[in-house]
């Protein structure tokens, strides 16, 4: 029988996600919270945060930190994911029942594009995750929530400049994945917590509303008039075929870890949308086309 799930540790609090997630879990009042951290921090005053400071090279250190936990929540971005094995082995070593790895983006069920070498080690630690979830070690829940939606617009990362009204399509710009709130990650999260029994041991999938690339640029449009936009293309499969070079020469930076992660969304074969997914299971909305548009202009808007 799955445990009450009252003490909660997470790590990453202070990331794009992390601190989503630590809102969410602050808000739902139900949770104490340990703030795993390599140094001292300032955070929000939430009630019910503490700040424990933990060395995350040491597995020993990260289990003494968790003992008394039911659940781990893993938003640290380490693209060598040592970071998560040692968090995962200490969540094991310190008896943790659940485990949310570093995932929100591509489903971690989908064989294909988890080929690629940018996803390697998030596919290494959700196979590690199952092979101990199969042994009953530890039972996990794997979010995938696809493109960030108010990051991605706020920061043009997907192309889409909503201040500069300057676009570059990937190829067409038509394959339609999935876009998610930074908060409703966030929820998800919580949610997952309070439903252990239907999320025990797979892949959750949420999403605030799904479009293509194009189709979000329609959107945009439609928000902020129609004139003085520049719509080009850019050739994603060269792009990340260049970046893949790159990345595999350890030659990592922002622009080639963004053509690999956009490339990710230009393939349908890389892209599963689920019949089923879980946003009612989770209590989560999606997005109607007129929120996406006053979102566009809340980003859009000048900033004071």
């Amino acid at each position: 029988m799955a445990p009450l799930i009252k003490k909660v540790a997470l790590a990453g609090a202070t990331g794009n996600i992390g601190s989503k997630t630590m809102r969410a879990l602050a808000d739902a009042g139900k949770f104490e919270i340990t703030v795993l951290h390599r140094r001292p921090i300032e955070l929000p005053q939430y009630a019910g945060v503490t700040v424990r400071i933990v060395n995350f090279e040491s597995v020993d250190s990260l289990s003494a930190a968790l003992q008394g936990h039911q659940a781990v929540i893993d938003c640290t971005s380490d693209l060598v994911g040592e970071t998560s094995i040692r968090l995962i082995d200490a969540a094991v070593a310190a008896h943790v029942y659940r485990f949310i790895p570093s995932e929100y983006s591509h489903p971690a069920n989908n064989a294909k594009v988890r080929q690629m070498p940018i996803f390697a080690m998030k596919d290494q630690t959700h196979h590690y995750l199952r092979q101990l979830a199969s042994e009953g070690k530890i039972s996990y829940s794997s979010v995938s929530s696809g493109a960030f939606l108010d990051w991605n617009l706020a920061t043009g990362f997907m192309n889409i400049d909503l201040d500069k009204k300057n676009v570059q399509l990937l190829n067409e710009g038509d394959v339609v994945f999935s876009w998610t709130l930074l908060s409703t990650i966030g929820k998800a999260v919580v949610q997952v917590l309070l439903h252990l029994k239907q999320t025990k041991n797979r892949v959750i999938h949420i999403h605030s509303v799904w479009k293509s690339q194009r189709q979000m640029v329609d959107l945009a449009m439609a928000a902020l008039g129609g004139d003085g936009w520049s719509i080009t293309t850019v050739d994603a499969d060269a792009a990340a075929k260049k970046a893949q070079v790159e990345f595999q020469a350890q030659n990592i930076n922002p622009q080639v870890l963004g053509d690999l992660i956009r490339y990710a969304v230009s393939r349908p074969e890389f892209i599963d949308r689920p019949k089923q997914d879980d946003n009612a299971l989770l209590g989560l909305s999606g997005m109607a086309d007129e929120e996406v548009k006053d979102l566009i202009r809340e980003i859009a808007a000048p900033k004071k």
